[in-house]
C-alpha cells in the first residue's frame, strides 16, 4: 500500500489561483504545522483519506519564504464510492529548512583534538587559522589575549610560552590558574594534537569563518 501526495480539493483550487496569478516558477509563501489529507490506495481504483500531521505552504503576498512551484501526481477520492483517480496537481514546495552554519573558532575540550571536535560538530578541522594565530602571538605580544577575548570570551590572566606543550597550540591552560599559551617552536598547529591540560583553540571549516587577529 502506497501513499501518494495529496492536496485537497480546496488547496489545490488555492495553489492553482496563486500560480496563475504569478506566472513565475517561484512565489513567497509562508509554512503552516497543520493536518494534511492523504490518500491511500486500497486495491483496485480504490482510495482511503488518512489525515496525519505535517507542515505545508502556501503561496501568500508577503510571505517570509520562497516556496518552488512544483507539478506533481495526486489521487483525488470520490467520496461516493470510495473510487480515486490521480490527477496533475500544482502545489508550493516548502523551502529546505536553514541549517545553521557551524564553521567557526571552537575550543576543545581536555584531552581533545582539534580532529575530535570539529567532527564532534559535523566538520572539519582547518590547521591554517590556528598556526597563524601562534605565529603572530609570538611576534605580537598581547595579540593572543585579544584573540582569546575575541573569540572565546576569555580573558587571559596572562600569556605564557610552552615549548614543550607539542604542536597543541594556542590554548588555554585552566588547571594552572589559565594563562593563554603559545609556542615559539611549533611551526604547525596539528588538528590530530590533544593534551589532557589543554583547551585547544580550533578552526572547523574553512578559514573565511575563521577570522584572525593581525600584529600590530
Amino acid at each position: 500500500m502506497s501513499k501518494l501526495r495529496v492536496i485537497s480539493t480546496f488547496c489545490v483550487a488555492a495553489v492553482l489561483f496563486a500560480v496563475a496569478n504569478a506566472q513565475v516558477d517561484t512565489c513567497a509563501c509562508e509554512p503552516e504545522d497543520t493536518v494534511c489529507d492523504v490518500v491511500v490506495e486500497n486495491g483496485a481504483n480504490g482510495c482511503l483519506q488518512e489525515q496525519i500531521p505535517c507542515t505545508k505552504c502556501a503561496c501568500v503576498a508577503d510571505g517570509n519564504s520562497t516556496c518552488t512551484i512544483e507539478t506533481g501526481t495526486a489521487f483525488v477520492l470520490n467520496p461516493l464510492n470510495g473510487t480515486c483517480n490521480p490527477v496533475t496537481t500544482t502545489y508550493a514546495q516548502c523551502p529546505p529548512p536553514v541549517v545553521d552554519n557551524v564553521e567557526g573558532w571552537y575550543l576543545s575540550d581536555l584531552g581533545q583534538s582539534c580532529d575530535s571536535k570539529c567532527a564532534s560538530i559535523g566538520s572539519y578541522c582547518n590547521d591554517g587559522p590556528p598556526t597563524a594565530v601562534n605565529s603572530f602571538a609570538v611576534a605580537s605580544p598581547g595579540l593572543l589575549t585579544i584573540f582569546m577575548a575575541n573569540e572565546f570570551n576569555y580573558a587571559c590572566p596572562r600569556e605564557f610560552v610552552c615549548n614543550g606543550c607539542g604542536d597543541n597550540m594556542p590554548a588555554i591552560t585552566p588547571q594552572n590558574d589559565g594563562p593563554c599559551v603559545y609556542s615559539t617552536a611549533q611551526t604547525t598547529s596539528m588538528c590530530s594534537d590533544f593534551s589532557n591540560e589543554l583547551n585547544r583553540a580550533c578552526c572547523c571549516g574553512s578559514s573565511a569563518a575563521c577570522v584572525v587577529p593581525l600584529p600590530s
